[in-house]
């Protein structure tokens, strides 16, 4: 009962709270709205906590509330509690503390798939594949994978120890790791794929990414390049003013890279070079594709719009919408869609318009009767209404559907293991080749290893043959089905050499990583990715570079 008169009490004092505010000022339309709207969710609440039959969790209903209700606007604004900070900091910043492993749940325990090059864990001796069992003696076995990545991190100085189990030698061991600052980065690779031109790769825009980015453009231009290529594909963006000091190395001070309009004026801001640049006149491509998105589009689309890029690829993700956190009570987060950017051309390049849904709940396109053109510096004409289309377009490489299945099955990652626990060394990844050899050892773990697959053919025939089960002529027409399935049926290995490319580029990509990292595979897998020869052969030829950008 005392419980009944407080909660009754604190709904008084919250009305009397929102008369009193309102009261204060012109009431509104929108102010009763939300007034009303607060008063309801506050009186269902206080209903459920008294009534309903079993107990509730107060937090965890309110959460539940609050997540389903942002789902309402758009994919990015989001509630970030307390306890999903040290996540959210992750993100943008690219740090944490931990051992530098990168982890999956497997069966009952949490499998290391890959070890960061000079992480506590690599330093320790653990190696990919290596599954971790118990975690300071507590077992993970019934941890999800969210509470086995917070059991590993911590305190940079502090220790953790691991009961692991080598699974392709059945051995168990035991280390101890001493955590430290993991910092991901934001250039992975940088070096140089021809004479005179350099290659980056940019792979996120957290803090700082645009320091990484000068010292790697600044050290291919000491060993020669004259010209680059920065890679942003699979790049999902990140902090809007390292895009802007990014755009700046090429463009020249005092130049508008983005400006950004919302409902509230405060987020109506100008982003202007304020630095110096690198260097205005090295011929530049940028890689795109279809998850480039956020800050990778701001700094595609501008070089786009100043003419100071060529962009090559698939067209971009469409992400045109701004973020921006606001602290909450408890130490909880707001990460709020407060505005749309704008690139200097005029365009905005959101491609989904979450403000008028479909009747059913879903998102569509921008229309195409909706689509403006634009104007770049040179008079070029582009686009808005969904991402960054490439000046020149260039499909991305396909896989054969063996392969994709082979590797979800993850036979790669597992070969790979057991390759580098059986071959102490390899030869450097711009010399690493997959010969026959290694071919047909793969062949002979997947088929030891009961790997199967159906070509579409044999899949037709597997629906053929049901459907003539039952006809009275079944017999004879299940005789042509085999007849025919003789004829189409191929074996693995078979299968395997007619997409031998395919399967040589899994098995480079991941061998390589398991002795060179992350990095090493960037050299490696070049030879594989016909985006970036063709992206060499335009900056290569000057009259066609300086016709693409109308100059």
């Amino acid at each position: 009962m005392k419980r009944l008169k407080k909660i009754v009490m604190a709904s008084s004092i919250t009305i009397l709270l929102g008369i009193t505010f309102f009261g204060a000022v012109a009431f509104t339309s929108d102010d009763f709205k939300i007034s009303k709207s607060l008063d309801v969710f506050f009186t269902l609440f206080r209903e459920l906590d008294i009534f309903y039959v079993d107990k509730i969790d107060p937090e965890k209903l309110v959460n539940t509330g609050i997540n389903a209700m942002l789902e309402s606007l758009d994919p990015y604004t989001e509630y970030i509690p307390e306890s999903e900070k040290a996540d959210f900091d992750f993100l943008t910043t690219g740090k944490y503390g931990g051992i530098g492993a990168l982890i999956r749940k497997n069966g009952t325990n949490a499998q290391i798939v890959e070890i960061y090059e000079g992480s506590p864990a690599q330093k320790a001796g653990i190696r990919v594949g290596d599954e971790i069992s118990f975690i300071n003696g507590t077992p993970v076995g019934k941890m999800e994978i969210g509470e086995v990545s917070s059991h590993l991190k911590g305190d940079p100085g502090s220790s953790v120890k691991l009961v692991l189990n080598d699974s392709y030698s059945d051995s168990i061991f035991t280390k101890v790791v001493i955590r430290e600052r993991i910092k991901m980065p934001s250039v992975p690779y940088s070096g140089m794929v021809q004479s005179d031109v350099g290659y980056v790769r940019l792979s996120s825009f957290t803090v700082g990414c645009s320091d990484e980015l000068r010292l790697a453009i600044n050290d291919l231009r000491n060993k020669g390049a004259k010209k680059l290529i920065l890679d942003l594909r699979g790049n999902p963006g990140g902090i809007l003013d390292e895009a802007v000091k990014i755009v700046n190395f090429f463009v020249s001070k005092n130049q508008l890279v983005v400006y950004t309009h919302g409902k509230a004026t405060q987020f109506d801001t100008k982003y202007l070079t304020s630095d110096q640049p690198i260097d205005t006149l090295m011929p530049l491509v940028l890689l795109v594709n279809s998850s480039s998105a956020s800050a990778s589009e701001i700094v595609s689309g501008s070089l786009q719009d100043l003419d100071r890029a060529v962009i090559v690829g698939t067209r971009t993700f469409g992400k045109g919408l701004v973020q921006t956190t606001r602290k909450l009570s408890y130490g909880g987060q707001l990460k709020v869609t407060t505005a749309k950017y704008y690139i200097p051309s005029g365009r905005c390049i959101q491609a989904l318009d979450y403000s008028h849904r479909n009747p059913d709940g879903s998102v569509g396109h921008i229309p195409d009767s909706l689509i403006r053109a634009f104007k770049t510096k040179n008079g070029r004409t582009v686009y808005d209404g969904g991402g960054i289309s490439p000046d020149v377009y260039l499909s991305s490489d396909t896989l054969s559907t063996i392969c994709i299945k082979a590797y979800s099955e993850n036979r790669f990652f597992d070969f790979a293991n057991i390759y580098f626990r059986s071959h102490p060394t390899i030869p450097a990844p711009s010399k690493f080749v997959v010969k026959d050899t290694l071919i047909a050892d793969f062949v002979h773990y997947l088929v030891k290893n009961k790997f199967s697959y159906k070509t579409e053919e044999e899949a037709l025939l597997d629906r053929l043959d049901s459907l003539v089960k039952d006809d009275k002529n079944g017999g004879a027409l299940q005789a042509k089905v085999k007849s025919l399935r003789e004829d189409v049926s191929r074996g693995i290995p078979e299968l395997v050499n007619k997409n031998r490319n395919d399967f040589a580029y899994f098995l480079t990509d991941e061998i390589v990583k398991r002795y060179y990292f992350q990095g090493g595979t960037y050299p490696a897998i070049f030879k594989f990715d016909s985006q970036l020869s063709k992206s060499i052969a335009i900056i290569d030829a000057p009259a066609r570079y300086n016709k693409l950008l109308k100059r």
